[in-house]
């Protein structure tokens, strides 16, 4: 921004972040193309700097973008010339919002630890105790609230049982168990799950033959396939012809394997599509907003990442990517001499 408050450059990187086109700005003053209450915390800031004298000043600020919440940091350095007079204005942002994701994901890891450990104890004890005044009494009472009242006990404590796991497993990742495997079969293997019974989507799977085997945890990865799934096929209730894809696609040139998960559901508001991967982030009634936590993390530990977008024209659509890693390292063996050994 130049002595003018008029705008001369806006480079690459913000044009991105900023979900903007540098040519629909450049030229203009300051005040024409910032929003008032964006403009407001801008003046705001230059008097800051000149109250007290400083070059250079930082904020962090909440905007909305395209529909989306970032947390930016603004850093406002004003700009002299060798007699002082002032040249202009540079602005430069800062995207928070990765580093605040990693931390409510750090401070949810204790929470979940801290909950797991405090709820886990009594709910034995209590099931039994349920069950066993139903193999006393139950032949003895014969008011049918007593059977409801201590089904509903028992009901209810396996109902914690799996809130508890989920915070456990949360809590406490088991650490991967990469070993060579054909991703394909473990995928296709996990997904013979929803080969028998009803089903109110059709589910299609599309391997890709030209991927070989490399170093995964199979067990972590099918786990993570399936969490994907049954997130889909909660969101196609009430859907017609829904409908569930899990392909598999190979970049050989990059050595990349992709697991991508599509719905025709009614898909992800884009207010939240940044934020599903946080602990306890859910739209489900009934959801604990770990799973997905659990999925992003079980990518992590494979040095892959996660996304979530759009699917066309409807529903949602979820890309794994993970390197193809065809050598181990940790003993210099390729997956074919690890097989004649």
């Amino acid at each position: 921004i130049d002595s003018q408050d008029q705008v001369t450059m806006i480079n690459r990187h913000a044009e991105k972040l900023l979900d903007i086109q540098a040519k629909d700005f450049q030229g203009k003053r300051i005040q024409e193309v910032l929003p008032n209450r964006y403009f407001e915390s801008f003046s705001e800031l230059i008097k800051q700097m000149k109250d007290n004298q400083a070059d250079s000043v930082e904020r962090e600020i909440q905007v909305t973008l395209g529909g989306k919440s970032l947390l930016l940091e603004i850093t406002v350095t004003m700009l002299f010339d060798e007699a002082g007079k002032e040249l202009g204005k540079v602005v430069v942002f800062d995207d928070l919002s990765v580093i605040v994701s990693a931390q409510r994901a750090a401070a949810w890891t204790e929470v979940a630890r801290r909950i797991a450990h405090e709820i886990k104890n009594p709910l034995t004890p209590i099931s039994l105790a349920a069950q066993r005044l139903q193999r006393k009494f139950g032949t003895d009472i014969s008011d049918p609230a007593f059977k409801d009242c201590t089904d509903m006990i028992v009901d209810q404590v396996d109902g914690l049982k799996n809130l508890v796991n989920e915070f456990s497993q949360f809590a406490r990742m088991p650490k991967i168990s990469p070993s060579f495997k054909d991703l394909n079969a473990s995928v296709e293997s996990s997904l013979q799950l929803y080969a028998q019974g009803e089903r109110h989507f059709k589910l299609n799977f599309n391997p890709d033959v030209k991927l070989p085997k490399f170093l995964f945890d199979s067990k972590l990865i099918e786990r993570a396939v399936l969490n994907l799934v049954d997130n889909a096929a909660e969101s196609l209730i009430g859907t017609d012809e829904a409908q569930i894809t899990v392909s598999i696609q190979y970049e050989e040139g990059v050595k990349l394997a992709r697991i991508i998960v599509e719905d025709n559901g009614p898909g992800i508001k884009p207010s939240l599509r940044d934020r599903i991967f946080e602990p306890y982030m859910t739209t489900k009634r009934h959801g604990t907003g770990l799973g997905l936590s659990i999925v992003k993390r079980t990518v992590e530990d494979h040095n892959g990442y996660i996304r979530a977008f759009s699917n066309t024209p409807k529903g949602s659509r979820f890309v794994i990517e993970l390197p193809v890693t065809l050598s181990n390292t940790a003993n210099k063996a390729t997956p074919n001499e690890l097989e004649n050994i």
